[in-house]
């Protein structure tokens, strides 16, 4: 790994820190484990420091005039030039606030980092070094991958303080004289120049420092003294090598385990539907899901959808994330607007799939993740029927977003057909099928078909639509066909919610077909099975829809399915069996119904091979392709 530990070399008025001989000796250790290790010492003078295989940096720090902080330009800049080449940075707390500064930039600029507050002793705010700045050290540590104490007091502090943050305990125990070998970490030894700023170890030969260290740590009074003494803490063996085990850890992949890609999927809902493909998803990879509609808000939206559609305690093998957001709503569309995402959210992983494009919220995450060099993969599933803009201003700020990905996946023909045709290259473009549980759909409704006995009503001829009932899904003209002399044996069962309800049954009343037509209301997508197994057509007449995966589920059912030719899924299924494409007026849905009759089951439909492990490996291919690589190259300029 390539890791950097940050430390002070000394406060505002020149008295040298205690850490730094911590941080040389987690250094050294670094280093002889075989990492490249980079010790960034802020310093306030022409001071020098020689580690043997660590690469020493020492960025010039000044005070700021009329106040006792520092702060140093050359270190944030160093930081800024040098980012894309460190994985994780170990930021020592201490006396000065410069570590807060230091975890400032790393955030921003996404780098991975753990604290090691070196807490002497605990105050009501907790430990010594984060007792000064509360909202800045507060930010320093939620910020961190994980926080190192030396102290169970001092966890116990920090765990009171910071609720939900990682604390390691790190061990502080001495070893004998021979198995700490105080001076192989300091062979080096300390320039005249930096020794001169204030006692930082025991000065002696280097064949005697491990025995007189050795001798004065393993009394507890004389330790005492020489951490007085030293104005900080005193670096044993078996501290330091605990403070890197845990370290690494916390970073390090196991060299024995196959790396599993680790990839991140940002979309607004957590639908029924898509549950089973990131199952799939999730045995793969190690899947992240960011959603920007929560469980609360979903439920007191107007959006008519059920509890099925909310993400919740669901058991599942991926993690579930919900973003901070702002939403803005116009019609049925809900765009949604977010603050920064930093890049040490997308530091590490393989790639990110974008759910859309019409929300800010899609346009941050991408551009956090170009900034990461990660691969970012847009997801996109309208077509031209559904498409609202073919033109103009919006319609060019949709092609740009698609043109930044570096892969797109669209569930169908008809919207490769409609990337293709605003000029993004097809070879970038991933065809998959959208998917639902058809194996688990088929094997219930024939179950609930066995179990319900006898059928009733007229066999062939009854009907079932499922949607939302709201203008664009035309649940009015089906219910005028309805009306025709050659559908009179036909019954329909209309399943959903939405403000067209009563509105609907006032119009099948006054065509005298209200003995004939059944509200159903919302039905679960778990339920739907049951009402599979008592019908024979599902009928999808909706004026624009971007796929319309009721009709995934009736083929999956064994089901006839009338649908419309404006459907996003049309061209997809238009060749399997038992799907006929209608029109959308009164008269092309009676014409298509009527075609359909009388419908029997389909043992073995087609759609059978189209399921949600195949879909899963579309998204998977298209993520799991060469990262994207860094702009500077994995060789950048140091300072």
């Amino acid at each position: 790994m390539r890791i950097v530990q940050f430390v002070s070399a000394a406060s505002a008025d020149g008295v040298a820190s205690g850490t730094l001989a911590d941080a040389v000796e987690q250094c050294g250790e670094m280093a002889r484990r075989g990492h490249d290790v980079t010790l960034l010492v802020a310093r306030p003078g022409d001071a020098g420091l020689r580690v043997p295989g660590v690469r020493v940096v020492l960025p010039l720090v000044e005070a700021i005039p009329g106040s006792p902080a520092l702060r140093s330009p050359a270190l944030r800049a160093w930081l800024v030039d040098n980012a894309r080449d460190v994985d994780v940075l170990h930021v020592h707390a201490d006396a000065d606030p410069l570590h807060l500064e230091v975890a400032s930039s790393a955030r921003r600029l996404g780098i991975r980092y753990v604290v090691q507050t070196h807490g002497s002793g605990e105050t009501a705010g907790g430990p010594a070094p984060l007792s000064g700045d509360r909202s800045a050290s507060a930010r320093m540590v939620r910020g961190a991958s994980a926080v190192l104490a030396r102290s169970d007091d001092e966890a116990a502090a920090l765990r009171a303080r910071f609720a939900g943050v990682t604390v390691l305990r790190i061990a502080a125990r001495v070893g004998s004289a021979d198995a700490v070998p105080l001076a192989e970490a300091l062979e080096g030894g300390i320039p005249d120049d930096l020794r001169e700023l204030g006692p930082v170890v025991v000065d002696a030969p280097s064949e005697a420092l491990p025995r007189a260290a050795g001798s004065a740590l393993a009394d507890g009074a004389l330790r005492e003294l020489v951490v007085d003494a030293t104005g900080g803490s005193v670096p044993d063996g078996a501290s330091t090598r605990a403070t890197v085990e845990a370290l690494l850890a916390l970073h390090e992949p196991d060299p024995d385990a196959a790396r599993r890609p680790s990839v991140v999927w940002m979309t607004n809902l957590a639908p029924p539907y898509r549950v089973p493909v990131w199952d799939a998803l999730a045995r793969e990879v190690d899947l992240e899901v960011w959603l920007l509609e929560s469980d609360e808000r979903l439920r007191s939206d107007d959006n008519n959808r059920g509890d099925d559609w909310t993400a919740g305690d669901r058991a599942s093998a991926y993690r579930t994330r919900f973003l901070p957001n702002r939403v803005v709503r116009r019609g049925e569309a809900r765009h949604y607007v977010t603050g920064w995402i930093p890049r040490s959210e997308l530091r590490g992983r393989d790639a990110i799939l974008i759910g859309g494009w019409d929300s800010p919220a899609y346009w941050v995450a991408s551009w956090s993740a170009k900034l990461a060099g990660v691969r970012r993969v847009g997801f996109y599933e309208s077509h031209r029927l559904s498409q609202q803009h073919h033109g103009g201003v919006i319609a060019r700020v949709r092609r740009a977003f698609f043109a930044g990905m570096d892969e797109i996946v669209v569930p169908g023909i008809a919207a490769w057909e409609a990337l293709v045709a605003e000029g993004i290259d097809p070879r970038r473009i991933r065809v998959g099928f959208n998917a639902v549980d058809v194996t688990a759909i088929h094997a219930r409704t024939r179950a609930a078909r066995l179990a319900a006995g006898p059928a009733v009503g007229p066999v062939g001829s009854r009907l079932l639509c499922v949607g939302q009932l709201i203008p664009r899904k035309n649940v009015v003209s089906l219910i005028e066909a309805l009306a025709a002399p050659e559908l009179a044996a036909c019954t329909l069962t209309v399943v959903g919610a939405g403000p067209e309800r009563e509105a609907l049954e006032r119009r099948a009343d006054e065509l005298g077909l209200g003995g004939r037509i059944a509200f159903a209301g919302y039905v679960p997508a778990d339920e739907l099975p049951e009402l599979f197994a008592r019908h024979d057509v599902l009928v999808h007449p909706a004026l624009q829809e971007v796929w319309g995966l009721t009709v995934n589920e009736a083929l999956a059912a064994g089901l006839t399915v009338v649908v419309g030719e404006h459907a996003g899924v049309t061209p997809s299924v238009r060749d399997m069996r038992g799907v006929v494409v209608a029109g959308v007026s009164v008269e092309g849905l009676r014409v298509g119904i009527a075609s359909a009759l009388p419908a029997v089951p389909i043992d073995e439909p087609e759609i059978l091979r189209r399921t949600p492990e195949d879909f899963a490996a579309t998204f998977r291919d298209a993520m799991r392709t060469t990262r994207v690589a860094s702009r500077r190259g994995a060789g950048g300029t140091r300072r």
